[in-house]
């Protein structure tokens, strides 16, 4: 199993089926799109990995 952080560094969705996939939706191949309710558990770290690269955060 893969990291969060892991996943998010790679700044899209690998579509490899990924238990913590952050990407919405889900498994979709080049995704870069990271779920709401990602951003809210996710750890300081992750939060400034997601400002640092080219993601866009879906809201709810």
């Amino acid at each position: 199993m893969l990291a969060r952080s892991i996943l998010l560094k790679n700044k899209k969705c690998c579509g490899n089926g990924c238990l913590m996939c952050p990407y919405e939706p889900k498994h979709a191949k080049d995704s870069n799109i990271v779920r709401e309710e990602i951003i809210q558990i996710c750890s300081n770290e992750e939060l400034d990995l997601i400002n640092k690269i080219n993601v866009k955060i879906k809201t709810i």
